[in-house]
């Protein structure tokens, strides 16, 4: 939501889950409000990651002559039975509100093809049961709220474009990390 200065304050020891989306949030930084602190915020440019696991998980990132981060994401539950999902969007602002901040977390328990049956069809298993999903491809776009969360502790924002196969959190953090090793550039917000 291009906010860089912003202070929580938890009366709890965890972020709550809500309904497992971002979306909660959205409307609460909507109806707090908020105005330019003036300061500047680092950006990530000028560089090649790849990391490249020999059982089909990788993940990319090219930022060279980059403005605005776009991402290509693909999910495959069809081991499990359920289905592949893809997303290939340019994430700003609105394709954030838009695309990604209502899709919620779910979860997959045990290894049982009966139980994940599901997955392939208009349900999500949620904290709170079975339950309909808001996209079509609710799992690769959680997946990508995932990935701007993991990306947001480096505490620069990323420009260029970033593609995963199979990915998850253990894999934007070894991307998050390659990152955290290389120069940043600052600009004013």
């Amino acid at each position: 939501m291009g906010l860089c200065c912003l202070n929580i304050e938890l009366s709890s020891s965890e972020v709550p889950g809500l309904d497992g989306s971002a979306y909660p949030f959205v409307q609460a930084i909507d109806a707090g409000g908020f105005v330019s602190c003036g300061g500047e915020m680092e950006t990530v440019g000028g560089m090649s990651v790849s990391i490249n696991h020999g059982d089909g998980r990788r993940i990319e990132l090219e930022t060279a002559s980059a403005v605005g981060l776009e991402i290509s994401y693909s999910v495959d539950y069809s081991l499990l039975g359920g289905a592949s999902e893809f997303l290939d969007l340019k994430l700003d602002e609105e394709a954030f509100r838009r695309e990604i901040a209502r899709a919620r977390t779910f979860a997959i328990t045990g290894h049982d093809r009966q139980t994940l049956a599901g997955l392939d069809g208009p349900a999500l298993w949620t904290s709170s049961g079975l339950t309909e999903r808001r996209f079509p491809n609710e799992f690769v776009r959680h997946k990508i709220l995932d990935l701007i969360g993991d990306l947001m502790l480096l505490g620069a924002a990323v420009e260029g474009r970033i593609t995963i196969v199979r990915g998850g959190h253990a894999l934007h953090h070894e991307l998050a990390t390659a990152i955290g090793k290389r120069p940043v550039r600052t600009v004013l917000s």
